[in-house]
């Protein structure tokens, strides 16, 4: 009969771990498209960061911004459920005191108010009973359910460490490209500025020789014009950076007035060349918010097996050891002692199908959760492919610009000694210099925009992981 009892019981066990088989890691292609060979380096950003006041803005990120505050409490939060999961497989240990006073009439037991025969007392009418002790219960977790939900919150405290760092990613990302994003601004109006200067040049020379009759007088207007246009694109840039450095003071919880020295000046950061960006495969490892994911599948998974051990009969043992008088001096004696101990099975005989319907409830959240790690898998495939390319583009496009600037410069001067000369008319001039402007800030926008693309692909990659 024990045999049985085991044999059923081995068999139910089985039964409560179904549904929380091994899930296989989404299977990535073999490689991208157009990347730098060679294995990702552990220090992809730190070996490449080579501008102090960038540094010290991400620094002052990760100690102070409120978003890593936030996370880190949702982190303290899973600690503190994963604390509790495991202690619910511990005995629970209670210590209780009580002092019970009561009064009983003798009509409840058939009797008169004279008593039993002959008057005598049958009973104590005002009784006092002094109680104190320490109860105790146990639940042995025969089939699993208490150990799959410390399995399940386990897997949550290491989902909630991958989010934070994936926060920490996002921070220092999002830092870097506002700061790019503000010294562009600042070397885009620093060149608006030597337009201006420019301008107004061309706008001095253009009225002395009308003043002499050389030129007609339409040509103080367009040079007016041309001005008016470098004046008019510094006040965009300006504010643009203003709310670039708001930006970082939201991000690093530093006041503005801290921020703006930093991102103060107009040369923009040099990254260094483009590293290695490994295989796809290694996302699964770099990348936190794929840890992320597969941590809560496991959890999913373990929420699963415990919805099923929890269809099937639980086995407890309570115990009881206490004192109990009627007379508070005979409380500490050898006849107040009271104990008693029990064992007990008790599972779910009808319950109309709820049990069954959290199980299919945990079994959904799972399909979910995996279709989730799958997705998250490929989107982090398809966004480093993506980087690669906008920087490989950017990169191109620089190239080409800073050809453009050069010849556009040569451009400009020639047409203006030609215009001095009067070998030429104001429209040739005008036409070269608006280009040169046109050109100059296109580079610049164009040298952000490959920072800002290689800064997305610091995250798309996974950022810093430490070295194995």
């Amino acid at each position: 009969m024990t045999r049985a009892l085991l044999a059923a019981a081995a068999l139910l066990a089985g039964c409560a771990s179904a549904g929380t088989a091994d899930r296989a890691p989404p299977v990535l292609p073999a490689a991208y498209a157009a990347a730098p060979a060679g294995q990702a380096p552990a220090d992809w950003w730190r070996a490449r960061l080579a501008d102090p006041a960038l540094a010290r803005l991400i620094d002052a990120g990760l100690r102070d911004a409120p978003d890593l505050a936030v996370a880190a409490a949702r982190v303290e939060q899973a600690r503190a459920q994963l604390a509790g999961a495991g202690s619910e497989r511990a005995p629970s240990i209670g210590a209780s005191a009580s002092v019970a006073r009561s009064r009983t009439s003798p009509a409840e037991f058939g009797f008169g108010s004279g008593g039993g025969p002959g008057g005598a007392p049958v009973i104590d009418r005002e009784r006092t009973v002094y109680r104190t002790g320490l109860d105790a219960a146990w639940d042995l977790d025969l089939f699993g359910r208490l150990r799959a939900s410390a399995r399940a919150a386990g897997a949550r405290v290491d989902a909630a460490t991958a989010d934070a760092e994936a926060v920490q990613l996002a921070l220092v990302t999002d830092i870097a490209r506002n700061y790019v994003a503000a010294r562009a601004a600042d070397a885009r109006a620093a060149v608006a500025r030597e337009n201006l200067v420019a301008s107004n040049d061309l706008l001095s020379i253009t009225r002395a020789r009308a003043g002499a009759g050389l030129v007609p007088g339409i040509d103080v207007s367009r040079a007016e014009s041309l001005a008016a246009e470098a004046a008019a694109t510094i006040g965009p840039l300006e504010a643009e950076r203003a709310a670039r450095v708001a930006t970082l003071s939201t991000l690093t919880g530093r006041a503005p007035a801290e921020i703006a020295p930093l991102v103060a000046g107009t040369a923009l950061p040099d990254f260094g060349p483009l590293p290695a960006t490994g295989l796809p495969g290694d996302l699964l490892r770099r990348r936190p918010d794929l840890a992320a994911a597969e941590r809560r599948l496991a959890a999913a998974d373990a929420e699963t097996a415990a919805a099923v051990a929890a269809r099937l009969p639980s086995l407890s043992i309570t115990a009881t050891l206490g004192l109990v008088a009627t007379a508070l001096g005979d409380l500490f004696t050898d006849d107040a002692l009271a104990t008693s101990a029990s064992a007990g099975l008790a599972g779910p005989l009808v319950d109309f199908g709820r049990n069954r319907a959290r199980v299919a409830e945990s079994r959904a959240r799972a399909a979910e959760a995996l279709a989730d790690y799958r997705g998250t898998a490929f989107r982090a495939f398809a966004e480093v492919e993506t980087q690669l390319a906008l920087a490989a583009g950017r990169a191109a496009q620089v190239r080409e610009l800073e050809r453009l600037v050069a010849a556009s410069r040569d451009a400009s001067a020639l047409a203006l000694i030609r215009y001095r000369r009067g070998l030429a008319d104001f429209l040739g001039v005008l036409d070269a210099q608006r280009t040169l402007n046109r050109n100059r800030d296109a580079l610049i926008a164009a040298q952000a925009a490959r920072l800002d693309a290689e800064a997305a692909l610091f995250r798309a990659v996974g950022g810093d992981v430490p070295a194995t």
